[in-house]
């Protein structure tokens, strides 16, 4: 969107009335989501729980088999992992029923079907549904979190936890937009091309659509145009060959240098014009004949 795109689509856009402040209606249209989901993610931020699930920064413990909570000695052998990145079953419950909830009062009617077959308080699933529907998919989109993907390692100042919680974020948006791995592998030939290719590798990511037969054939021409450029060049300067005998220079008046094969008047130092023909020295003899 351009950046008049989120003033229109705010003004055209309905309002309603919640608990804790107002939110624009979401009426289906592509052109509006980036907006939704911009104000959605705003809104959820007034439940730090619902953000951290909603952004993928939490999930829920995992549970036990119900065949092994019959002993209560279970959970010593088989203890539930509970790390920073896990809340409680009753917390994130509590969490995705405020997104259900938010959600489902921010949806114009038309889009009442994101609802269908999604269990009542369930807001992680419409939230997921609403992604895969309008998430961007085109192949810049595409290539970006493909990029990220390929680039992501543990950083030295990263935990554990945060680096799993990145990574997740990522797996999610790589399954909301339908990323293959065929277009993994043409990112990866993309990202690893040289500096010298950046032009063309940026040219491809604008497509529609690209593959790794594509992106090879189209840097390939262009390696082949840029050498034939160098070959052409190459070729002109050695075309050139330097007099054996050059014609000797014209004998310099009095008052004159020669810096090379320029000439440079010796009365102001300016090159190609000798003295005798300086518009400098003949006004200031004009100057002083007034006087």
């Amino acid at each position: 969107m351009s950046n008049s795109a989120p003033a229109s689509a705010a003004a055209s856009m309905a309002l309603v009335k919640l608990k804790e402040g107002s939110m624009c209606v979401f009426d289906g249209k592509q052109a509006h989501w980036p907006w939704y989901y911009k104000k959605l993610r705003g809104y959820i931020m007034k439940n730090p729980v619902a953000f951290a699930i909603l952004t993928g920064q939490k999930c829920r413990q995992s549970a036990l088999p119900a065949h092994l909570t019959e002993n209560g000695d279970s959970k010593v052998f088989f203890p539930t992992p509970k790390t920073e990145a896990t809340i409680t079953n009753a917390k994130y419950d509590a969490a995705n029923l405020f997104i259900y909830c938010t959600i489902l009062e921010t949806l114009d009617q038309s889009c009442s079907h994101f609802f269908t077959d999604v269990e009542e308080g369930d807001g992680m699933t419409v939230v997921s549904k609403l992604l895969s529907k309008h998430e961007r998919d085109d192949l810049p989109a595409k290539m970006k979190v493909a990029f990220q993907v390929l680039r992501n390692a543990q950083l030295p100042t990263d935990t554990l936890d945060a680096y799993t919680i990145r990574t997740k974020k990522l797996q999610a948006r790589v399954r909301n937009m339908k990323i293959t791995l065929e277009d993994l592998l043409t990112a990866r030939y993309l990202l690893g091309v040289g500096s010298g290719f950046k032009t063309p590798r940026d040219f491809l990511l604008l497509q529609e659509n690209v593959s790794m037969e594509e992106a090879e054939a189209k840097l390939q021409s262009y390696q082949d145009f840029q050498n034939a450029g160098r070959a052409t060049d190459t070729s002109a300067a050695k075309s050139y060959v330097t007099p054996a005998n050059p014609a000797p220079l014209p004998p310099l008046r009095s008052g004159n240098e020669r810096k090379g094969n320029r000439i440079r008047c010796t009365f102001c130092g300016i090159a190609n014009h000798t003295e005798e023909v300086c518009r400098k020295k003949t006004a200031a003899i004009s100057a002083l004949r007034q006087k």
